[in-house]
């Protein structure tokens, strides 16, 4: 851009400001989570995004793919035979947390409990008492299917479907940056997703607009 008028500089592409932006709000929600699944999960995902991108370069990606499951299936094991096949407290914990919430989706299966529901309905249900002690469920999919209901977990699965069909289209089809750009949208996807199995809070804060940004970002490419 040096030596350019500044009426023939690029100010940026749409998918470079929703990419921007995606980031900033990525980084915004890691420092107020302030947790470790997060930045694990923000790992994990950019590791998801470089092996695609690499797989999109190499021939005969399936043989990859199938090496790549059975290496974490490997390690999988390996992680259960070193722990004795116990699992950590806090995932045994939040297992039993998802077990007692599960008789609380079969009753409000359609209608949910509403939004900012979960606390008040968990603990009058679950724990029998009017004092919130559970703030949310610690996992994503169950509470959008408690507090909105099979029809909303559908919506929120449809919408990251949508993201990830056309994540992966640009990174197959696209070229340069088009396959950069898409390589950035399936790691905050695989992040988001990947959090979400174990994570929740996300949806109760004024940040929940960062897990839908990788739909439009992803249709930007």
């Amino acid at each position: 851009l040096h030596g350019r008028p500044s009426s023939e500089r690029r100010v940026g592409t749409p998918a470079e400001l929703v990419t921007w932006a995606g980031l900033a709000l990525g980084g915004l929600a890691l420092v107020y989570s302030d947790e470790r699944s997060a930045l694990l999960a923000l790992a994990l995902g950019a590791a998801c995004a470089v092996t695609a991108l690499w797989l999109s370069l190499a021939t005969r990606y399936w043989v990859w793919i199938l090496v790549g499951l059975g290496a974490l299936a490997a390690l999988a094991l390996a992680v259960l035979y070193v722990e004795g096949f116990a699992l950590p407290a806090l995932l045994a914990d939040r297992l039993v947390l998802w077990r007692d919430a599960l008789p609380l989706i079969g009753d409000y299966r359609f209608t949910g409990v509403g939004p900012a529901n979960t606390a008040m309905v968990f603990a009058s249900y679950a724990l029998l008492t009017h004092v919130p002690y559970v703030e949310h469920l610690h996992n994503l999919y169950l509470e959008v299917v408690l507090e909105y209901g099979v029809f909303g977990l559908a919506a929120l699965l449809g919408m990251f479907a949508a993201a990830l069909v056309a994540a992966l289209q640009a990174l197959r089809y696209g070229a340069g940056a088009t396959r950069r750009r898409a390589a950035a949208v399936l790691a905050a996807l695989a992040a988001t997703l990947l959090l979400g199995l174990v994570d929740s809070e996300v949806i109760a804060s004024p940040l929940v607009v960062a897990i839908f940004v990788p739909l439009p970002a992803a249709l930007l490419v």
